[in-house]
């Protein structure tokens, strides 16, 4: 039970972090 909340909370984190790249992707192309 413990294994699969952590494979379910690194996949969350990837996730997030990935559309917060793409957030800032995208503000910097809307300033340019």
């Amino acid at each position: 039970m413990l294994f699969v909340a952590c494979c379910l909370l690194l996949v969350v984190w990837r996730n997030y972090q990935q559309s917060t790249t793409n957030y800032q992707q995208s503000t910097t192309n809307y300033q340019q």
